[in-house]
């Protein structure tokens, strides 16, 4: 339901839960110069609070609501970044007061509105902050995924971190949080979702006596499908690292609203995402040339990645044996039993997804941000449908768009991986 113009509440009742999970989601754009400051945004939110404004009053108070547990992020959607708050509370039957959902909700009012926002706790923030980008930066395999998505999106959202960027930290002002904090309040899209054994009545009770919000006239903007001009680039670079990183960025020519999304979908499992794929199978079972290998969509940007990591020796041969799994799948030279057991892996993970909170809030936001209202069984309908055809026709849609690489410095006869 629509409490104001641009903010929603959905109530997703269910009693598999002892517990309930609230789920508050703030939608910006996603653009460089402020992707950074939502994410300083993001931790001082759930660290500190005016009322509580020392970890140990807010750890304490925590303690007495029976371990309330609270946190934040912030994700990109395509051309969107959404700032999370999450907030995990025990079903107030089992508490021993008559309000304690209201309590709870006054927590999150607290966490929304009223976050502890001055110079110590912004300082605090960038720490944590950067110590965070310098641990993906470190991790090869971080590292290839984040310079590859830049290098194949550059100018678009896809080349754009939602968690932001080390050279922008320093920059970001109190006064800059402060003002991004107002426009949450005032001018983002939001949304509100909340599951567990819960009556829709009461919580839209909770919400209009806690929170006033006005309506918000921003559109934004989420899917699309990343297309750009020019040839495929690669770039190779060595660090002192124990084991070579890469990864292969294709666009997919196809949104998240396509009607042969879930045939990229299937084929994606096929290609990459499960231990039965072409991939796992032809790279690292048979050739023992990787200890891992994966392909993941970027369905919001319209993008798949696939990334491993090999023997500095190996590179070549890995980039060949990824272009020959893609190609099988072109030409229709693959088992109906891959078909098969791809389809049957998605619609496990999405039944299993029923029985999970977070699963079942991230796809009750994707239908308001794709304006539609699929249940996981609506999807699994549509894998089921998928055909052979669509595979190879989908396949045909991948384009190559870049390659990076970050190469070990370790002996050219080193043993493969086994």
């Amino acid at each position: 339901m629509e409490i104001c113009q641009g903010v929603s509440l959905h109530v997703i009742p269910s009693e598999k839960f002892k517990d309930i999970g609230i789920f508050v989601r703030f939608i910006q754009p996603l653009r460089e110069d402020t992707a950074t400051m939502y994410s300083l945004l993001a931790l001082m939110m759930s660290d500190r609070l005016q009322k509580y404004p020392t970890k140990q009053s807010i750890s304490t108070h925590l303690d007495q609501l029976y371990g309330m547990g609270v946190g934040a992020q912030t994700i990109g959607y395509g051309q969107s970044q959404v700032l999370e708050l999450r907030l995990r509370m025990i079903h107030p039957r089992f508490a021993d007061t008559d309000n304690f959902l209201e309590q709870g909700f006054d927590f999150l009012k607290q966490m929304v509105c009223f976050p502890l926002l001055n110079e110590e706790c912004l300082k605090e923030a960038k720490q944590v902050l950067l110590a965070k980008l310098k641990r993906m930066r470190d991790d090869a395999s971080q590292f290839v995924v984040s310079q590859g998505l830049k290098l194949a999106g550059k100018g678009f959202p896809l080349g754009i971190s939602a968690l932001g960027e080390e050279k922008m930290v320093d920059q970001v002002t109190l006064e800059d949080i402060k003002e991004a904090h107002r426009r949450l309040l005032d001018e983002n899209g939001l949304d509100i979702i909340i599951c567990g054994d819960l009556n829709e009545n009461e919580v839209l009770e909770c919400i209009r006596a806690k929170f006033d919000f006005k309506p918000r006239l921003n559109v934004n903007k989420t899917y699309y499908a990343i297309d750009t001009q020019g040839t495929c680039k690669e770039i190779r670079e060595e660090r002192e690292i124990p084991q070579s990183s890469l990864i292969k960025v294709y666009f997919t020519h196809t949104d998240v609203k396509d009607p042969n999304y879930y045939a990229l979908r299937v084929l994606n499992a096929m290609l990459g995402q499960y231990s039965t794929s072409l991939l796992f199978q032809n790279v690292r079972e048979k050739n023992s040339l990787c200890y891992s290998i994966y392909s993941s969509l970027i369905s919001f940007d319209g993008a798949l990645g696939i990334v491993t990591g090999t023997n500095k020796k190996d590179i070549d041969q890995v980039l060949s044996l990824i272009d020959e799994q893609i190609d099988c799948l072109k030409r229709n030279l693959f088992d109906d039993d891959l078909l098969s057991v791809s389809k049957t892996m998605i619609i496990n993970s999405l039944r299993a997804g029923d029985d999970n909170m977070n699963s079942l809030a991230a796809l009750q936001f994707q239908n308001d941000l794709l304006e539609r209202n699929y249940t996981n069984e609506t999807i699994i309908e549509c894998i089921e449908k998928v055909t052979r055809e669509e595979i190879a026709e989908m396949a045909e849609r991948l384009e190559h768009k870049a390659t990076y690489i970050v190469m070990s410095e370790e002996a050219e006869d080193e043993a493969d991986h086994e």
